[in-house]
């Protein structure tokens, strides 16, 4: 992605970070809602589950607005590349790993 190797090495993670991140921060936030706040673990669950399926349908939604949009003019080709942070095989090599979110922004 980047003429420099060394600042190629540092864009790119490995696929297993994302859970590595967000799976002991989910089980926390799930532990801290059934002991501190006192919320039953059904209803933590019910919430986990509406949570995950509106961030699934909304994120949806977005890619949809945006990644298949086609606006008039010169900019029809570009503005998705741009918003995307680059053709698609920028966001995942050989070596499986993928761009960061941060990278893309």
């Amino acid at each position: 992605m980047f003429e420099s190797d060394l600042v190629d090495l540092f864009s790119r993670t490995h696929p297993a970070i994302v859970p590595l991140l967000y799976v002991p921060g989910s089980a926390l936030l799930f532990y801290l809602s059934v002991t501190r706040a006192g919320q039953s673990v059904w209803f933590t669950t019910l919430l986990f589950a509406a949570g995950f399926v509106t961030w699934t349908l909304v994120e949806y939604w977005l890619h949809r607005l945006f990644f298949h949009w086609h606006p008039p003019g010169r900019c029809e080709g570009r503005l998705p590349r741009v918003i995307a942070g680059g053709p698609p095989t920028w966001r995942k090599d050989a070596s499986g790993r993928r761009r960061p979110a941060r990278a893309r922004v």
